[in-house]
């Protein structure tokens, strides 16, 4: 079984983060872990969020939420999977 681990860089306004939360939300079911890495100390709003991926009985429900992640201005998606 994989396990699987996504990364997200974000640069976002207040309005891109309440989408991103939205989205986390949304498919929280597929989440196991979430970390989130926020502002360095020269208070630039950035951030780094890290998620484990539950299920990977469901890839569907995995591309939904990479597809929705990716299409929201300021954040960049990164991914890592381990066999």
């Amino acid at each position: 079984m994989q396990k699987r681990i996504i990364g997200l860089q974000i640069r976002q306004s207040v309005e891109q983060g309440q989408r991103l939360q939205n989205a986390l939300t949304k498919y929280g079911c597929a989440i196991r872990t979430r970390i989130g890495l926020n502002k360095d100390d020269k208070g630039i709003d950035e951030g780094i969020i890290l998620l484990e991926i539950a299920a990977e009985e469901d890839l569907q429900e995995i591309e939904n939420l990479k597809y929705t992640l990716q299409n929201i201005e300021g954040v960049v998606l990164r991914e890592m999977v381990f066999e």
